[in-house]
């Protein structure tokens, strides 16, 4: 499962957990949470997304969205291969 399927569900329990909880349900309580979450997120995007897949997904785009390109496109991935 991907961060960008989980985002949704998790910001919901998120809201619910400051809706129902005692502790939570203060902004300066809510706010160090949000904090550390949005630091997990951050650390997984950079453990996960490198330059590489970056321009890897931009290219698998281009050649997606415009194959009749298709021959100039591939010609720069050889410039990403090892």
């Amino acid at each position: 499962m991907q961060v960008i399927d989980t985002l949704p569900s998790m910001m919901n329990a998120l809201r619910m957990v400051w809706i129902i909880s005692r502790h939570y349900n203060r902004d300066d309580r809510m706010v160090p949470l949000l904090e550390r979450v949005a630091w997990e997120l951050a650390e997984r995007v950079y453990r996960v997304i490198t330059f590489r897949t970056l321009f890897e997904y931009h290219l698998l785009l281009l050649l997606h969205h415009h194959h009749h390109h298709r021959g100039r496109v591939a010609g720069v991935t050889k410039y990403f291969d090892p």
